[in-house]
């Protein structure tokens, strides 16, 4: 259990599953609502992390009417960047079929940002880039992974997780940020207010293919 200098009340505006496990790896306090806020699009020329930064903001500032002063409220938002262009969720299992074979043994990007509001209005947040190098999987497995349904509300149309699929052969970066939350930012932000006293270990090391939620430590 972190030590903390006053006790404060998360509120996580997301219903992802994802977010809502590696959030509880903190040990402290939460709440969830859903955004009140819906995904748009990326607006013209704006890039990955200006998008997911955006939309972090929207999440982090929308979700909560008011928020007390013992509360913060962290919003998040990740999209899977190839070649410049923004992969968001698939819209249908063709396009995750679709999306699943432009990946496929190639190297792309993963960028989460995460918000942290607090009652007096003030934004604190910090973009995360994961570098994914995909294995070459087969057509035969595309099929039977988009199938199960996995696809359809993971940006990029997979989930870097998946222990039956296993889409990467290599991970460079953050793993809980590739999985939607990138816990080491967010724990330094939450420092930074007073609420952690503890950084978080999130699987920095050069492959993170074998790190996981449950692996997720205070340090």
């Amino acid at each position: 259990m972190p030590e903390r200098k006053k006790i404060k009340e998360l509120i996580l505006a997301s219903t992802s599953p994802r977010r809502k496990l590696l959030i509880g790896r903190l040990g402290l306090p939460l709440k969830f609502v859903a955004p009140n806020s819906f995904e748009t699009p990326p607006l013209f020329g704006e890039s990955a992390g200006r998008y997911v930064s955006r939309m972090a903001v929207i999440k982090a500032t929308n979700a909560v009417g008011n928020i007390k002063d013992n509360q913060v409220v962290i919003g998040s938002d990740t999209s899977v960047e190839l070649a410049g262009e923004i992969l968001g969720k698939p819209q249908s299992a063709s396009h995750a079929r679709e999306m699943l074979n432009s990946l496929r043994g190639i190297t792309h990007t993963v960028i989460t940002s995460v918000v942290v509001s607090d009652h007096n209005g003030e934004l604190c947040s910090r973009t995360i880039r994961t570098l994914i190098h995909m294995r070459s999987y087969s057509d035969m497995e595309i099929d039977e992974y988009v199938t199960t349904g996995d696809p359809m509300d993971k940006a990029g149309g997979y989930a870097i997780q998946n222990k039956v699929f296993q889409p990467a052969r290599r991970i460079e970066g953050c793993y809980t940020s590739a999985v939607g939350l990138p816990l080491c930012a967010l724990s330094d932000i939450l420092s930074q207010k007073g609420v952690l006293e503890e950084g978080i270990h999130c699987g920095d090391q050069v492959d993170a293919r074998e790190f996981s939620v449950e692996a997720v430590t205070l340090t």
